[in-house]
């Protein structure tokens, strides 16, 4: 087993990684919002082609 030194350095960590998750998680919402606001532009036959 690893040492993790004291439980308040682990709960320290576990803290660290829990917010690392939900910033990630913060970015590809606000991604996916971004990307629902602006549809991509839709390919249109141009008929004076």
């Amino acid at each position: 087993m690893a040492d993790f030194g004291t439980p308040e350095q682990m709960a320290a960590s576990m803290q660290q990684q829990m917010q690392q998750m939900q910033e990630l998680q913060q970015t590809i919402a606000a991604h996916q919002l971004a990307a629902q606001r602006e549809p991509p532009v839709p390919i249109v036959n141009d008929p004076g082609a």
